[in-house]
């Protein structure tokens, strides 16, 4: 056995590579790859490359499907994922608030966590209401990351932020134009979330996907620091339609409550 920290490291990092490139730029699309395919992405040699998914495959952490040659992510890491997603303290809190909200807005609540080290946001449940049987299976589910350009909730956290902070976080990120009304100009995105930060409220109308719009709210924490986000969701006609403003009073007043019982004050 190789007890060299160097080699354990690397072999370690090289791995987490593999899994990583599995992240899809689109959060309504699973993703999988190639042999081929996984080394250009992660610039990992072919064999190095067949040796980690073999592994990780043997341990259920990577599927292979013989009849395509392509691997994707496998139980394993949905497993691990659940571990931690029942372990969020924000989304024990809230989930006791999220079916109430369905049922009363008759609209999909969606609730997202921040990760500020990586200027990411991830969907860690949605709740239907009861009506749900007259709901297309919109896209966002456990586990995908929100774009912060167009997604409500992601704009809610870029509002936490100065402008040129904005600024640096963007130039990081993939600006995809998922829809016409996808806003990918950073200038606009800016005038946008300075009335974020006056109302303390986001939209997304269409942006993500045709048809769909958002309302969303920010959930914070004992320090004032916003932590998580909770929306509403649904086709646009019905989200801006004649209860938009009951909506919103309802959502936000979901969002407090949860707040203060994080310690919010």
């Amino acid at each position: 056995m190789n007890t060299k920290n160097d080699y354990t490291i690397q072999s370690v990092e090289k791995a987490l590579k593999v899994l990583q490139v599995f992240n899809s730029d689109n959060y309504n699309d699973s993703k999988s790859l190639t042999l081929m395919e996984i080394c250009e992405e992660t610039g990992i040699n072919a064999s190095t490359a067949m040796r980690i998914l073999y592994t990780l495959n043997k341990n259920g952490f990577v599927a292979f499907d013989s009849n395509t040659k392509q691997y994707s992510l496998d139980i394993a890491l949905y497993r691990l994922g659940m571990s931690m997603y029942n372990s969020i303290d924000v989304h024990n809190v809230a989930q006791q608030h999220m079916k109430p909200l369905a049922d009363e807005t008759g609209l999909v609540v969606y609730l997202a966590k921040v990760d500020y080290v990586n200027d990411e946001i991830v969907v860690i449940d949605k709740v239907f209401p009861n009506t749900a049987n007259t709901w297309p299976q919109m896209a966002a589910r456990a586990g995908y990351i929100l774009p912060l350009h167009s997604s409500g909730i992601g704009r809610l956290y870029l509002a936490e932020h100065t402008d040129d902070e904005i600024r640096a976080i963007l130039a990081k990120k993939q600006l995809t134009k998922f829809t016409d009304k996808t806003l990918t100009d950073v200038e606009q995105i800016l005038k946008v979330i300075a009335e974020i930060r006056k109302t303390g409220v986001a939209y997304s109308n269409c942006e993500n996907e045709e048809y769909i719009g958002s309302i969303c709210a920010p959930i914070k924490d004992y320090e004032g620091k916003m932590v998580a986000g909770i929306s509403l969701g649904g086709i646009k006609n019905i989200i801006y339609g004649k209860n938009k403003d009951k909506n919103q009073k309802a959502l936000l007043k979901v969002a407090k409550q949860i707040s203060v019982d994080l310690g919010y004050r």
